[in-house]
């Protein structure tokens, strides 16, 4: 079989040859890396349809399933039943969790506590907050309506100007209400004062402004302290409710954000018709670029002007 073979094959089993004997020499003729071993097949149980016990195996793709609710997270039975009618500006009821925040002294409402609520602006949007009732009565006061453009919020009946009224708040906002109509709305809050006769009283005497009442609307006010179902409050439509808005009480720090906010300076179609070209002043108005590119006009003088110094 050499014989077949040509010069280059000959010269070329002589180098291997000469190879594998310095790698024996040497101890490396041996594999270095264990060869695999074949894997064994699967043998497939087959399927018993004649067995009553045999049940699918189940299969799924979670790697962890939702775990049940332990016996000591059941839900806490509530004591205090959800009071105030439908539309109620006040609201008294149990707190169904233990997560709700106090939103005058910031602690925390344990479950099944009476806790009073009332909406107000947070965040972006109208929002439910939580009071002690304790903190709650501590922030009512009698004012006095000075314009007479106010209205109830919880009838939607307009204040004469000089009309006593009860003021609730909550966060940064204040609810006026009706006196007749604040002993349906407060007649649960001090319910849930607790039983004591003298504390619910303290608290009634407590309110800012009460000295101011006369007699007879001290009475009527007074009748939050007894007991009973509480009268349902009148009802109101859709349509007001939507026009009545929350009144926020302007601190020195919104005052001017709130001016601004009110004043329009987008011009009438009869002022547009009479500006000069873009880019011009006129002694009474002047042109500016919003970052969306539109042109708005100013008025001089008005509450969105100011000067730089």
């Amino acid at each position: 079989m050499a014989a077949s073979l040509s010069a280059y094959e000959l010269e070329r089993e002589k180098t291997i040859a000469a190879n594998n004997a310095v790698l024996k020499s040497l101890g490396l003729d041996k594999p270095i890396l264990a060869s695999k071993q074949p894997k064994k097949a699967l043998i497939q149980k087959r399927r018993r349809d004649d067995d009553p016990d045999y049940a699918v195996p189940k299969r799924t793709t979670r790697v962890k399933g939702t775990t049940r609710a332990s016996p000591a997270a059941a839900t806490v039975k509530l004591d205090v039943e959800p009071s105030g009618p439908e539309g109620s500006c006040i609201v008294v009821e149990a707190a169904k969790t233990g997560r709700s925040k106090c939103r005058k002294c910031l602690e925390m409402l344990p479950a099944g506590a009476p806790r009073v609520g009332m909406e107000t602006w947070m965040v972006g949007r109208q929002v439910m907050t939580w009071q002690h009732p304790e903190c709650f009565v501590s922030a009512l006061k009698i004012t006095t309506e000075a314009t007479g453009r106010g209205k109830c919020k919880q009838t939607k009946q307009a204040f004469a100007a000089g009309e006593r009224r009860l003021s609730a708040s909550a966060h940064i906002t204040t609810n006026h209400v009706k006196l007749s109509a604040a002993v349906s709305l407060l007649r649960p809050v001090f319910s849930a004062l607790g039983e004591d006769a003298n504390g619910r009283q303290a608290a009634f005497d407590g309110i800012v402004g009460l000295g101011e009442l006369e007699g007879e609307d001290r009475e009527v006010l007074a009748q939050v302290l007894t007991t009973g179902e509480p009268a349902a409050a009148c009802a109101t439509s859709a349509d007001d409710a939507q026009d009545d808005a929350l009144e926020v009480e302007p601190t020195p720090n919104t005052a001017l954000v709130l001016a601004a906010d009110v004043t329009k300076l987008a011009p009438s179609t009869e002022e547009m018709r009479q500006q000069p070209p873009k880019g011009q002043e006129t002694t009474e108005r002047c042109f500016a670029r919003t970052h969306k590119g539109n042109t708005k006009t100013l008025t001089k003088g008005s509450a969105s002007w100011w000067m730089l110094d």
